[in-house]
Order: structure tokens, then C-alpha cells, then sequence
């Protein structure tokens, strides 16, 4: 998993905003990088990261549905004092925290995610009392020592040894006046880069390659979109009406209290919205369309597109030579073992 640049600076400002809140009074980057929050906000997503590599070697996923009953049912995200989840202040929430509904949703499947490999490994494990004890007796554990220091002097005079006691010392312990053994050799570093630049790729090979690796080289379709979540279905088709009738969605937000940032999800790709049915919609609609009422998660949903940015694909002249290096190094790692045995063969004749 990497971490890219613009990812951390948004947990950086996110953190940075969350003690602006708490403390009542604004934190300045200067203070954060005092108080070393930057390193913090790194050494966090590093874990994060190595935690989320854990869940996809381990193919671990969390359904839609379960992220948002995890969401429904956390009293965090309920009205002081209430009961029940309210999908008109879970909006007011995310729009206090500068959040969308589709960042909130994502970051809490990953934070689900990692909760269940955090668990896994640690759980409610005790260590054995024996460790325990043997910890505590190395940490705590105290003893008197008395030592006195003795010098060379206190040997008194050393006679001058003799030959044959020379002698006799080199001969038990000649392995300490050994020199070590060395050897010449020629070694041949027989690696898939090494024979790659050896390997022909036919034109047509590479051109196989592209057309099977199309979604590779090119950047999904991209819109902005608009949301607006009513509590329920008969007030958005109300909405919905309107707009038929010639009201635009800034006017409904507006009459609902809402202020263009606040139904605002960015501009987006299919994946980077989590309900599969507002994702359908958003992307089947026709620029400055709206949407038919949509049951969401959380409430009766209408999206609205203000923008698209087609799909592009870059040609097949501009990543032929990245391709046909990749299929020759592929090509190399198999011929590999055929030029060890070939090489064997021709040492041993």
C-alpha cells in the first residue's frame, strides 16, 4: 500500500482541524510541526497501511450493508440524548467535519478492517503467568556486589619464557595465527533482467498485450456530483417533482438549509462511491441530470451531475517500448531455467 502525498497531507489537515475544534481555538501548522504531529499523523498511516496489506493477503472484506449498520448503530453518530439514527443529523456531522458521506463510509470499512486484524492478532491474549513472572523478576530483580581489582603487578615478576615453551604454545593454538583461506573465482550472474535485453518481442505480442491491458493505460471516467439524502422517500420524490417542474437541485438544497459544500461529493470515480445504487446513478445520468429518489443507507437519495471528464486511454505508440520490456523480462524469468541447464551442460563437457 502506498502512502501517497496528497493523502497525508488531507489526514495531516484533518488532525490539525480536529485540535483547532477540541482546544476552541485555532492550532497552527507551525505548533503541529512542534508538537511533532506530523511524525505522528506518518507513523499512524504507516500502521495503517501494514494493516491493510494484512486484510487483502488475507482476502478480508466488509460488505456495504454491515458498514452501515456499524454506522447506524454507533451512539457517536446519534442525536444527544436519542435512540435512534437520525440521517438528517449524521449529514449535519459530516458536513461539521468537512466530510462527504462516500470519505466517511470508505475510511470506516477500512478502520472496520483493520479492527479485525488488530483483534486477531492481539484479542484478549494473556501472557503465561511463567513469562509474567520472569519478566517482572529481570525488570525488578537487585543484588549486591563486592569486587576488589587486581593489577598486573599483583602476579609479581614474570620470567622471560623459552623456546621450547614458545613452541609449545604456538603448537595449541595455531588456529589463532592462521591466515584465512582465499580463492579466485569467476561467477556468472545469470537474472531475468541480465537476459531480458537478449529476448525478442514481435510487434504483434505487444500489440496483444495492450489490447488486453487496455484499463491499464488510461484514466476512468470521472464526474462531479451532487447529494442531497431526505429522511425519507416521499419527501425526495417531493424534491424530485420540483426539479421536473423546474427547480434547480441548488434551489432545493438551499430550501433544505444547505449550502453548495455541503452537497458537494467532489468530483469522482465510480469506485469512490460506496453504495452501489447511488454509484449506478451518478453514472448513468446525462450531464446536469438528477436522479430519480434513491433508497441509500442512510435516507432517500437524489444525485445530480454538474460535470463529466470521459475516459481516456492512452495510444499504443506511447507505452509500446514500456510493454514489449515487460513481456521480454516476463519471457526471461521462463527461459531462466533453460539457460541454467544449458550452462550446466556445457560446464560439465
Amino acid at each position: 500500500t502506498e502512502i501517497s502525498a496528497d493523502a497525508f497531507r488531507q489526514q495531516y489537515l484533518d488532525q490539525i482541524q480536529q485540535i483547532g475544534r477540541r482546544t476552541g481555538r485555532p492550532f497552527t501548522p507551525e505548533q503541529a510541526r512542534a508538537f511533532g504531529l506530523d511524525r505522528q499523523v506518518l507513523n499512524q498511516m504507516v500502521a495503517e497501511a501494514t494493516l491493510d496489506d494484512a486484510a487483502k493477503a488475507l482476502g478480508l472484506a466488509i460488505s456495504d450493508e454491515e458498514v452501515a449498520r456499524a454506522v447506524r448503530a454507533n451512539p457517536a453518530l446519534r442525536r444527544p440524548g436519542a435512540t435512534e439514527f437520525d440521517p438528517a443529523y449524521f449529514q449535519q456531522l459530516l458536513r461539521a467535519n468537512n466530510l462527504t458521506e462516500p470519505r466517511f463510509l470508505a475510511a470506516e470499512k477500512q478502520r472496520m478492517l483493520r479492527q479485525q486484524i488488530a483483534s486477531a492478532l492481539g484479542g484478549d491474549l494473556a501472557p503465561p503467568a511463567v513469562l509474567l513472572d520472569a519478566a517482572h523478576r529481570y525488570e525488578s530483580e537487585q543484588r549486591a556486589v563486592a569486587y576488589i581489582a587486581v593489577g598486573p603487578t599483583a602476579a609479581g615478576p614474570v620470567p622471560t619464557p623459552t623456546d621450547e615453551q614458545l613452541q609449545a604454545f604456538f603448537n595449541t593454538h595455531k588456529i589463532t595465527f592462521r591466515a584465512p583461506e582465499y580463492r579466485k573465482i569467476t561467477a556468472l550472474a545469470l537474472t531475468p533482467a541480465t537476459l531480458a535485453p537478449w529476448v525478442q518481442v514481435a510487434d504483434a505480442d505487444v500489440k496483444a498485450a495492450y489490447d488486453r491491458n487496455t484499463a491499464r493505460f488510461g484514466t476512468p471516467e470521472r464526474r462531479a456530483v451532487q447529494q442531497i439524502v431526505f429522511p425519507n422517500a416521499d419527501e425526495a420524490q417531493q424534491a424530485a417533482d420540483k426539479i421536473k417542474a423546474g427547480e434547480t437541485f441548488d434551489q432545493i438544497a438551499a430550501a433544505r438549509g444547505l449550502s453548495p459544500k455541503d452537497i458537494d461529493l467532489g468530483t469522482v470515480v465510480r469506485s469512490d462511491l460506496i453504495d452501489p445504487k447511488i454509484a449506478e446513478a451518478a453514472f448513468s445520468l446525462p450531464l446536469d441530470g438528477t436522479s430519480a429518489p434513491i433508497p441509500g443507507a442512510f435516507g432517500s437519495v437524489l444525485v445530480h451531475v454538474t460535470k463529466i471528464d470521459p475516459a481516456q486511454i492512452q495510444p499504443f505508440e506511447q507505452v509500446q517500448e514500456v510493454l514489449r520490456k515487460e513481456l521480454a523480462l516476463d519471457r526471461a524469468r521462463r527461459e531462466l531455467l533453460d539457460k541454467h541447464d544449458s550452462i550446466e551442460d556445457e560446464r560439465g563437457s
